[in-house]
This record gives structure tokens, C-alpha cells and sequence, in this order.
């Protein structure tokens, strides 16, 4: 099974009251532009494959308020942890330029 993780900020929803569209529409934006910028790879291709489309799994992450994914530290935090899982992530050096 594959599996896509999307991280959200708990602030937006909490504090910030953004509305419930608002951040569905930003974590649907961030599950398909990772997915794009690693639509060539073999997790890539077997996750949108005519057979894997009804099984599709995605786990919902949530990191604490005010977490900031511009922020390198945080953003390098986040990648480390998702590499050592060996899970691809968008933090991850990627070549953006493959067709």
C-alpha cells in the first residue's frame, strides 16, 4: 500500500479560523504538486495507476501552531523525518525539470 502524507498547520483551523474550504483547497494543492513534481517515480506512477485509483491512501499530519514550512529548519526537520521512513517528500532535493 502507498501511502501520501499531507502535513497541515492546527492553527489554521483553531486560531486563524480559516474556513473549512480554504484549507481543504491548500491540502489538496500540496498533495497534487508533490505528486506532479514526482509523477516520473515508480511510487508516483504505481499511486495513479488505472487499478490503484479506488485504494488510494492519504494520512493527514498536523504540526503545531505557527509552524512556518518556509522555514528551513522546519521544513529540513520535516523531510528528515519522512526520509528516514523512506518516504519521498516534497522537502526533498527533487529535479523539477523532468518531464
Amino acid at each position: 500500500m502507498i501511502v501520501q502524507y499531507v502535513v497541515l498547520r492546527s492553527d489554521l483551523w483553531k486560531s486563524l479560523e480559516w474556513p473549512l474550504g480554504s484549507i481543504v483547497a491548500q491540502a489538496c494543492h500540496a498533495a497534487t504538486a508533490a505528486l506532479w513534481l514526482r509523477r516520473n517515480e515508480e511510487n508516483s506512477l504505481a499511486y495513479c495507476a488505472d487499478s490503484n485509483l479506488d485504494h488510494m491512501h492519504k494520512v493527514l499530519l498536523k504540526t503545531h501552531p505557527g509552524a512556518c514550512f518556509t522555514d528551513s529548519s522546519l521544513a529540513w526537520a520535516l523531510s528528515n523525518c519522512l526520509s528516514t521512513i523512506h518516504t519521498p517528500n516534497k522537502g526533498q532535493d527533487t529535479d523539477h525539470t523532468a518531464n
